[in-house]
């Protein structure tokens, strides 16, 4: 089996020294320097992967200093990482998979909690604010599962008089089912379907005529009836 030569390429905490051996299953075996000053030996798949990102000391650091390795931020760290660097991770074809990666200042769980800060709320979660972007402080945020929603790459934008939203945030404000609002846009312009707004029960049937049809529903299509 043929290995790659890593010497001197940093993985977390870690980089390559120098290749030691050939693991049982056949990997490569790497001595690598920790940027605290110690050593360890590790597949270079696990070095690569971000299974091991130091020489032990991130661990001691996480659950002896911090104690927060339960914590809803360590939780959100850790899966942020496994996403981006384990092809095993669940998500990862969304994330690593598709060329998002985690800064190199957040390899480190106290460089991460120092820059977003504590969770403020058990209803927010981390997003990135650019769907295409790296997991960075620039571009991350503590955010609800409906902003995180809204921001989602397969999302349909509408623009109304000026103002732009999701389709789920239109059907909202019209007070539909967005599966309503996509029927609607299959028959009309974006200008009629979100124009139309929502018949209210309580609208009186005299203003309600007094809307022309096809503001409500759209161009009047003529019927046509059969003599009996």
């Amino acid at each position: 089996m043929k290995h790659s030569d890593i010497c001197g390429q940093t993985f977390g905490r870690l980089t390559a020294v120098r290749r030691v051996g050939t693991y049982k299953s056949g990997g490569a075996l790497w001595l690598f320097a920790c940027v605290c000053g110690g050593e360890t030996i590790t597949l270079a798949s696990h070095a690569r992967t971000g299974h091991t990102r130091s020489c032990g000391c991130l661990w001691n650091e996480t659950h002896t200093i911090h104690g927060l390795s339960h914590s809803a931020e360590y939780q959100a760290w850790a899966g942020m990482l496994a996403r981006c660097n384990d092809p095993s991770a669940r998500g990862w074809d969304r994330y690593g998979g598709r060329g998002i990666r985690v800064c190199e200042r957040w390899a480190s769980f106290e460089n991460f909690l120092a820059d977003m800060g504590a969770r403020p709320s058990a209803d927010l979660s981390i997003d990135r604010v650019n769907n295409n972007g790296n997991y960075e402080p620039s571009n991350c945020r503590w955010a609800t599962t409906e902003q995180q929603s809204s921001n989602r790459r397969d999302n349909v934008h509408l623009t109304f008089q000026g103002r732009t939203q999701t389709l789920s945030q239109w059907a909202r404000e019209l007070q539909i089912s967005p599966a309503g609002l996509h029927r609607r846009l299959k028959r009309h312009p974006v200008e009629v379907a979100l124009g139309a707004g929502k018949a209210s029960q309580n609208t009186p049937v005299a203003a309600r005529a007094a809307k022309p049809a096809a503001l409500w529903f759209g161009p009047v299509r003529p019927m046509l009836r059969h003599a009996v």
